[in-house]
């Protein structure tokens, strides 16, 4: 098998169908000229599921089911003269909103040095992995569409509480701590994301928005506090309307 170039995941926390077609179908569409890897995270989403088996998994093609704790299925399977594709489906709601994000990219080692994660709602266009990899050649370790949240007292104190914390002060933006994180779509370095613990985040992002890219919080302070460089970054990317401005 030859090694792959670049890791794309695809995020799908829904049942509907229509969103994630979409996103899977423009990656097929438009895919790197390199060898990649697909993988593909479904929580109690199997209508999504059934349809990527049904699209990627031709006749002939062996599929390799393991049943995993938590309620939790991984596939693999290779493409001919395509990717190789990996999927995991959560069936219960798991016990850590980040559980998804972490088999993403840590229950099978990553062989790519870059990582590319979209959210169901999100679609690439034509042009986007030649643009994306002419900024990526200057070895960036996290770029997306960069966002601003601000941090509860709780929030603070859980992040701080974190193996990667390393005691770099808090961003301040009208006197309120916070800090920055990527949504809907961002590339980071492979080795990076190895290293995040997310930790049960249920208690400290309770609603809304802040709750469903908690996650991505927590990747983005430990982003910080590692020095990593962080680049704002949107291009060929179609975003999803609440989030096509830089926030």
């Amino acid at each position: 098998m030859i090694s792959a170039a670049l890791t794309i995941c695809i995020h799908s926390s829904s049942n509907h169908l229509s969103a994630f077609r979409r996103s899977l179908e423009s990656v097929l569409t438009y895919p790197p000229e390199s060898p990649y890897e697909l993988r593909l995270g479904f929580q109690q989403a199997p209508m999504n599921l059934h349809y990527a088996v049904g699209r990627l998994c031709r006749d002939g093609a062996q599929i390799v089911r393991e049943q995993l704790p938590g309620q939790t299925e991984r596939f693999e399977w290779d493409v001919t003269d395509g990717p190789r594709v990996c999927a995991w489906h959560l069936s219960a709601n798991p016990t850590c909103d980040g559980a998804l994000l972490a088999l993403l990219f840590q229950d099978s080692p990553i062989r790519s040095e870059y990582v590319v994660w979209l959210d169901e709602e999100v679609i690439v266009t034509a042009s986007w992995w030649r643009e994306l990899r002419q900024v990526l050649t200057r070895r960036v370790d996290y770029l997306g569409h960069l966002c601003w949240t601000e941090y509860s007292s709780a929030q603070a104190d859980m992040l701080q509480r974190q193996p990667w914390y390393t005691g770099v002060p808090f961003l301040r933006r009208n006197n309120q701590v916070g800090g920055l994180f990527m949504a809907g779509f961002f590339a980071a370095r492979a080795e990076r994301l190895v290293e995040v613990h997310f930790g049960n985040l249920s208690e400290t992002w309770m609603t809304g928005q802040v709750k469903r890219y908690a996650p991505h919080i927590v990747i983005g302070e430990m982003a910080r506090q590692r020095g990593c460089s962080q680049v704002h970054y949107a291009e060929c990317i179609d975003l999803p309307p609440g989030l096509s401005k830089y926030v």
